[in-house]
């Protein structure tokens, strides 16, 4: 796996389809003992024109996207997770079998970036 195979399986497990995933449990609050912030999202959330329904949705998908734009630039050490003089580095290595592959390599390319080219605007 290199850095946009990374970046791509992260899309796609992570922010795709996020929404949308959020909306239907609001739609059927899945579980026998639903919590009741679920229950008062699904109520306020079925109560909503069927357009806003969907401009929730696109909400909620940009939520998302700008969430693990975020994670992706704390990876990459361009968003600081410590306030001190000597911060240290992640990194982020894919290891299968012998194969040890540093995923964060800002010479492969800086994960966010990667992640801002795959992203929809439209």
């Amino acid at each position: 796996m290199n850095s946009e195979e990374f970046v791509r399986a992260l899309k796609v497990a992570c922010s795709d389809l996020s929404g949308s995933q959020a909306i239907a449990s609001y739609q059927n609050p899945p579980g026998r003992s639903p919590s009741q912030r679920l229950k008062r999202l699904s109520k306020w959330f079925l109560q909503l024109t069927q357009a806003d329904q969907v401009m929730l949705i696109e909400a909620l998908d940009d939520v998302a996207e700008a969430v693990l734009f975020g994670v992706l630039c704390v990876l990459d050490g361009v968003r600081e997770i410590e306030n001190e003089p000597d911060n240290g580095e992640l990194e982020l290595y894919y290891v299968r079998g012998g194969a040890r592959v540093l995923l964060n390599d800002v010479k492969q390319g800086e994960l966010h970036d990667i992640f801002q080219a795959m992203r929809s605007f439209d």
